[in-house]
C-alpha cells in the first residue's frame, strides 16, 4: 500500500484548495493511505476537512520558528 502525507502551508484558502490535490492523488492511487498534515494555525478550520472522502487521517504539527 502506498502511504503519503500531504502538507498544507500558507493561508486558509491554500489548505482548502489543496483538497483538490488529495482527490487527484486518491484517484490515481485508490489503494493508498493519505494523511493530511496541517499546521497548528489551521486547528480552527480542521472540521472543514474531517469528512473529506479522500483524506484518511489528519495530523496537526507545530510550525518551526527560526530566528537570527
Amino acid at each position: 500500500m502506498l502511504k503519503a502525507i500531504g502538507f498544507a502551508g500558507g493561508q486558509y484558502g491554500d489548505a482548502v484548495m489543496s483538497t483538490v490535490a488529495c482527490r487527484a492523488f486518491k484517484q490515481t492511487y485508490p489503494n493508498s493511505h493519505l494523511t493530511f498534515a496541517l499546521s497548528e494555525k489551521y486547528k480552527k478550520i480542521l472540521p472543514l476537512f474531517k469528512d473529506h472522502p479522500d483524506i484518511d487521517t489528519y495530523y496537526l504539527w507545530q510550525g518551526i520558528v527560526t530566528g537570527n
